[in-house]
Parts: structure tokens; sequence; C-alpha cells
């Protein structure tokens, strides 16, 4: 763990997924968008999780299969066979791996997060269902003549406020968004705010706001009430820009801190997080910060017991089960380690899903 070099400047166009992060907490944006000693990346890594690989893979399809499909003759049946959409899938996945594997220094092991590729096959199918006809994307009167934008990820820009948003697929009149994940209330208000770009940016509203959730095969229809939208935005953006202007962002802290994927570096968290805390159940998962207190024990089948201290001097020990090395003195922090307790005493387990930080000498 380094100290923070440089923190982020505001955006130069604010994403709907930018600003909800923002939303949720000011601190968490601002620690995954900083540089540090060892990190000068444009976000800080998070750890990579098999839901997150195949809603990359399942848009990525669609976009080549959109690009693809509007360029030819056939009818949407006939043109998914010859796509071949599981080699079409597996090429993207197998992309999708590598780029981890290359960039992502949190990356453990490639079977905890490749997706089922059925499942991803299936998800595309759905996607492709929906598709408005080449006929009544090429003819619609709807569709402006003249500088129009529509296809699959599109981009669109506005000035005031300064916001940006890439969508699924558009054609003109009709906005779909495709989700992988379950129903929640915000995708309505993503939509609303991205029809109302568009309108801001092209002169004229969407007529259809579709969300389509690809795991269930479930449209729903999106109400075109876009009047208040772009003010609510242009209003937090405001309150915004003076945390940037004073260099100070406020953490929000919850339960769902205990997934943010920086809280290692939040301090915030950390004053508020007891991980002593002895819960109801004999071993739970958790987060700790510590001290090693004295040189590691080998004991056997390479299994290892490092003493460690906490800030309030009490001792224990974490038993390290991989090649991980815990040097007499270093202070660090260990997320998703397992806890046991018996009562009186609690000691820790490193588990596969288990990461060490390591304060560098900037830090101390």
């Amino acid at each position: 763990i380094h100290a923070i070099s440089e923190t982020p400047e505001a955006p130069e166009y604010w994403s709907y997924t930018s600003m909800m992060e923002y939303e949720g907490c000011p601190r968490k944006w601002m620690l995954r968008r900083s540089s540090y000693g060892n990190w000068n990346g444009t976000i800080y890594p998070s750890v990579p999780t098999r839901a997150l690989l195949r809603g990359n893979v399942v848009h990525n399809t669609v976009e080549e299969f959109c690009r693809e499909y509007y360029r030819q003759d056939r009818d949407v049946g006939l043109f998914f066979k010859s796509f071949r959409p599981r080699e079409r899938v597996l090429a993207n996945t197998e992309s999708e791996l590598r780029k981890v594997e290359r960039a992502n220094p949190r990356y453990n092991e490639r079977a905890n997060i490749v997706p089922n590729i059925e499942e991803s096959v299936n998800l595309l199918k759905n996607a492709v269902r929906v598709l408005p006809e080449k006929t009544a994307t090429k003819t619609s009167k709807k569709v402006s003549t003249t500088g129009r934008k529509y296809g699959p990820e599109v981009e669109f820009r506005i000035e005031n406020p300064r916001i940006m948003c890439r969508v699924d697929y558009y054609d003109g009149y009709r906005l779909i968004d495709y989700k992988t994940g379950i129903p929640k209330e915000e995708d309505v208000i993503q939509l609303q705010l991205y029809a109302a770009i568009i309108r801001s940016s092209e002169g004229r509203e969407p007529d259809k706001l579709t969300l389509h959730y690809l795991s269930t095969n479930e449209e729903v229809q999106v109400p075109l009430d876009l009047d208040e939208v772009l003010d609510t935005f242009s209003s937090k953006l405001r309150k915004w820009g003076q945390h940037f202007n004073e260099t100070s962002w406020p953490a929000n802290v919850q339960e769902s801190c205990s997934y943010c994927p920086v809280r290692h570096l939040c301090s915030e968290y950390w004053s508020s997080h007891n991980s002593c805390e002895v819960k109801s159940t004999n071993s739970w998962d958790t987060d700790i910060e510590f001290q090693v207190d004295d040189e590691t024990l080998i004991l056997r089948d390479r299994l290892k017991m490092v003493p460690i201290l906490f800030a309030d001097g009490s001792k224990t020990f974490i038993y390290l089960c991989s090649d991980n090395q815990l040097k007499k003195g270093c202070r660090a922090v260990a997320l998703n380690i397992r806890a046991t307790s018996d009562g009186q005493k609690t000691t820790f387990t490193e588990k596969k899903r288990t990461q060490f930080f390591v304060f560098s000498d900037d830090t101390n």
C-alpha cells in the first residue's frame, strides 16, 4: 500500500456509472482514480469476478453481431447461425481473460472467474431476439436523415451538464439497454438519462425505451419521463464540484463497505471496522489490519504460522497456506481472511480469496 501521489480531477464528461459510484461514496470514487507509487492506471483494479467477465463478453459479442447483421440482407435467424455464436463467445471470453491476466495484479486463478460458455451463448440469443427489423431501421420516417447516430454501442455527449453515454443499441427511434444482472430501480433512471442526453444531443428523443434482461429474456418498457432528469444530475454535479475544489472527498461508511475494491486504502473504513469483533458463529470471513509481531513459524505441509499484533495491543496468529511472505515488523492488511474463535481467542487462516497488502515506507 503506497500513499496517494496524485488525486483525480473531475471527469471531462461524466458517465452514469461514474455518477452513481460517486453518489454512493465520493471517497471510493477518488481512491479508485488516484495515482499511487505502484499504480498509475486509469482505475484502481478490482478483484475480477465471473459475473463481470460474463457481462463484458456478452456485451462485446452483441456489439459484433449488430455491427455485422445490419450490413447484410439475411434475416436474424439465418445470420445467427452463420455468425457462429459459440465460437464468438469463446473468442471473446479468451480475450477478456487475457486482459485480466495481463493487466490486473489482483487476478488469482482463471478457474475462479471463467464464465459458463453455454450460459453466455443463451444470453446472446436472448439479446438478438429483440433487435428491430432492418427494414424498419432503414426506412422509418421517424429517424432523422441528417447527422444522426445509430447502431450498437453509440456514444452521445452534451455540454450542459457535461455528461456522456454509450448506449447498447439505438436505431434513431428505439433505445435498447441490455442487462445481464437482475432488475434494479436504477436501471429505469439510467435509460431515461440516456434518452434525455440523446434528445439534447440530436434534437429529438427516442420513441421507445426498452430494458432487456437477458437472464430471464424479459423486456421492460420505460416511460419517457425526461423533463427533470438532466436538471437532477446538473444539481448533483454542481454540489460535487466543491469536493474537487477543496480536494476533500467524504466517505459514506456503510455495511456494503466490506465489498468495496479499495477499502484497504480507506482510513475511514478501518477506523469503523472492528477486526477482532467475535461473531455469533465459530468462524466467519473478515478484513484485518495488523503488524507482524515476530518471525514466521514453519509448521507442516507448507503451513506457516505468523504472529501478529493489533493496534489495541492484542496478539494472535495468521495461518498461511500459500507462498505469501509476511516479514517481521511490517504493517499489512488482509482482505477476506477466515476468522475462527473458541470464545476466548480468535485466529485467522488464509483462504484462496484472501489478499494481503503490505504498507510501503511512504505510508508509515
